[in-house]
């Protein structure tokens, strides 16, 4: 998606800073990532149930798309139509 009007975001509430990172790393994925702390859980604060779960926002804030455990193939079809692309 580079070049692309696109921001990727990843929250996690299960897992410690260190395994993210590692994760983050190991896929040299450079998205910011939101953790659980002592005072607030991301997953609750997001309603997340099940993980993987996708969003898309929109530029106005809004939710256009949300899926559970999506394959890559339905992400991009997400992030297309998003982006107003077939």
């Amino acid at each position: 998606m580079k070049g692309q009007d696109v921001v990727f975001l990843m929250v996690n509430g299960v897992d410690t800073p260190d395994k993210v990172a590692g994760y983050l790393k190991d896929g040299r994925y450079t998205m910011p990532c939101a953790y659980k702390t002592a005072a607030a859980n991301p997953m609750k604060i997001y309603s997340v149930q099940y993980c993987p779960t996708q969003y898309v926002i929109g530029r106005d804030g809004k939710i256009t798309a949300r899926t559970v455990g999506a394959t890559t193939v339905e992400i991009r079809r997400m992030l297309d139509a998003a982006l107003g692309q077939k």
